[in-house]
């Protein structure tokens, strides 16, 4: 897994360049009124058991669409699936359907990204802290799980329609062979792993990458 450790950051980047347009959150803070805004809508994204943030429509009074979030999508494109070259396209039937331990992956980064403007204004110092945030990602993955449980096809189903999506954004080829659902799980849960080790060096004194 070289190329996944030299693309340490990738995701995370390219989700939190993301955030400010999607959430709607002020970029220019200089004035008092846009970081009260920006706090108040860093609140308002981390209410619920299942956190506002999650939901891809999650300014309705009913959010709905939970963890299919496109902001999520496109950065793992950008991240895995950019072209027929990169990681993700060359074990593509991994990820076919997207593995829950992958979307626990994307949430956990998506609420790493809106930690950064927790106090109204962007944290360039906050750190992906293994201490901090494995726990987020096992928070996630459990509620993921739960959501499976409700009903097993349609959620395979969904996660299928996401697979598609994210391929559809780059220029990826879909294979048609199959694999074993546990060697598509493995494999999942390895490179949610190794992504959340790697950004902190197993350690929480990493400098900031």
């Amino acid at each position: 897994m070289k190329r996944a450790s030299t693309a340490r950051g990738h995701l995370r980047d390219e989700i939190c360049e993301l955030v400010v347009a999607f959430y709607k959150l002020k970029l220019e803070t200089g004035k008092k009124k846009a970081r009260q805004d920006n706090e108040q809508r860093y609140c308002y994204f981390m209410e619920g058991s299942l956190k506002r943030f999650c939901y891809k429509d999650f300014d309705r009074a009913d959010p709905c669409g939970y963890a299919e979030l496109r902001l999520l999508l496109h950065g793992l494109q950008q991240h895995l699936f950019k072209d027929r070259h990169s990681l993700g396209a060359e074990n593509i039937q991994a990820f076919n359907p997207l593995p829950l331990a992958t979307l626990a992956l994307l949430l956990t980064t998506n609420e790493f990204c809106l930690d950064a403007w927790s106090t109204g204004e962007f944290n360039s110092q906050l750190m992906f802290k293994e201490s901090v945030y494995c726990p987020k990602f096992e928070a996630h993955l459990q509620q993921l799980k739960e959501w499976e449980e409700i009903n097993p096809t349609v959620i395979r189903k969904i996660c299928g329609k996401m697979f598609h999506r994210v391929v559809s954004m780059g220029n990826v080829p879909v294979q048609t062979s199959t694999v074993q659902l546990g060697g598509l799980s493995d494999m999942a849960a390895k490179f949610a792993q190794e992504e959340l080790a790697g950004r902190t060096g197993k350690t929480d004194s990493e400098a900031d990458e």
